[in-house]
Formats: structure tokens, sequence, C-alpha cells
């Protein structure tokens, strides 16, 4: 991030920040809560524990699961992302260019709608991963064999998430992340202008940390450790003055973790 960007963030959003920061401490506090809520789980053949996020409640449908579980990641989601969320909506926000009342509250309106548009790409991940990670969960329940490739399987998705943070491809996407021009070039004109970035941000930011989820899901939805580590490689690689370190970090010490897990001499993150 360029001083640039950071001085027009610190200068003309301070009203943007106070907002985020306090939406961050609630989701944060609200994720605390479900983690807390749902600490426990099944034991399972392989020496490991289902999380509680995949099983039904007594008397819960599975359509009631799944709303449970998209509310549950959708508040994930906000305490993990808003904070690389930040910088894109400050730059997009118009508020430097408000003279007026109306204009502050015109841009303060398109602003919420991008966020709305990247949350709710977002959430369309969450309601695609939970039918699958319901099912799996169902067959491994319902078979030993199944449940004791979790652990290799967990260990092998580490390895490969790892090798796609220190790859090119990685590279490319942070960097269509990160462009200043991706993010200012077009100012809001209406409602479906600043639905249409925020959509856009979130389909770019769904691709550029498609490794990370994936090792996220692996380490356990419901693991605030893996959740924090997982929230500060995302933004530390798209915050940092140079990305490609913080990525590759997080890339190599995906790998060792997945390497130990194979070969069974990883502790429980």
């Amino acid at each position: 991030m360029t001083s640039n960007v950071s001085s027009l963030i610190w200068s003309k959003q301070r009203g943007l920040l106070a907002v985020c920061a306090l939406l961050l401490a609630a989701s944060a506090g609200a994720t605390a809560l479900m983690c807390a809520s749902m600490s426990g789980g099944m034991s399972m053949p392989g020496n490991w524990t289902m999380s509680m996020a995949w099983m039904r409640m007594p008397g819960q449908s599975w359509g009631g699961s799944g709303v449970s579980f998209e509310i549950m990641w959708l508040v994930m989601m906000i305490a993990m992302m808003l904070p690389a969320l930040v910088p894109p909506l400050a730059v997009y926000a118009p508020y430097d260019l408000a003279r007026t009342r109306a204009d502050r509250i015109r841009a303060a309106t398109l602003t919420t709608i991008v966020a709305i548009g990247y949350f709710a790409v977002w959430a369309g991940i969450g309601a695609a991963i939970y039918p699958l990670g319901a099912a799996i969960a169902a067959g491994q329940m319902q078979s030993a064999p199944i449940a004791r490739t979790e652990p290799f399987v967990a260990g092998l998705t580490l390895v490969l998430a790892g090798w796609v943070q220190c790859s090119p491809w990685k590279a490319r996407q942070l960097e269509r992340c990160r462009a200043l021009a991706n993010c200012c070039s077009v100012r809001p004109a209406s409602v479906a202008a600043a639905w249409r970035h925020g959509v856009t941000l979130g389909v770019d930011c769904g691709r550029c940390c498609c490794a990370l989820m994936a090792a996220f899901l692996a380490l356990g939805v419901m693991n605030p450790t893996a959740m924090i580590l997982i929230a500060v490689a995302i933004t530390g690689e798209r915050l940092a003055a140079r990305p490609a370190l913080p990525a590759r970090a997080a890339g190599v010490l995906l790998i060792v973790v997945g390497a130990l897990d194979l070969i069974g001499l990883a502790t429980p993150i």
C-alpha cells in the first residue's frame, strides 16, 4: 500500500475507519462467542475431532442447519476480511469530494453498498461450502474407513494450499487485488455501480484467498487459532509493502504443517 493511499485513508476517512473498527470488534466478539459455544466436537476414527459446525442440532432440519452455518460464516468473514477491505473502501468512497451533508450521506450509502456487495460474495461462498462439508461429514460419520482418511486429506490440502501461496498465479491475483487503479479508477455513480464494484472486489478477493480459505477449512472452521492466523495472513499480504513476502511465508508454513500432518508428527493448531 502506497503512502498516498495511507494518507488518503487517515486524512479523509476517519469516520469510515471508526465504523469499520466498531464492526470489526462486534464481529470478532460474536465469532469468539460462537467458537466457545461450538468448541466441542465428535471424536472420530483416525484420532481427530469433527467440528460441530457440520452437525445438526437435535430437532434441527438441514435447512435450519444451513441457515445457522451461513450466519456463522458471514460473521466470521466480516471479522476475518474487513481489515483487508478497509483500504479499497477508503479509496473508493468519495468523501474527499463531499461538500454538503447530502453528499456525505450519499458517499456513506454507496460505500455501504460496496461492502454489502463484497460480503454477498462471501455469503455465496459459504452457501456453496456448507452442503459439501455436510455431505463429507455425513460420509465420515457413516464410514470409519472414510473418517480415517481425514488427517491425510487435511495434510494434503495444507501442502497444496501452501504451494498455491508460493506460485506465480497467487502473485498475479495479489497484484490484481492491490492495484490502486482497480480501486479508484471509477467513482460511484449509482447504487448499481457501487454494488457491481463490491461484487467485483469480492470475486477477486475470493479467488486470491482460495488457498488460505482451503487451509482454514482443513484446519477447522471453528478453530479460533486457525481463524486468527489465516486472517493475519490475508491482511498481511494485502497491506504489506512487499506482499510476496507474507504470502510466501504463509505458504511455506502451510507446507511444513501439512507435511508434518501427513507423516503424523503435527500437533493441533
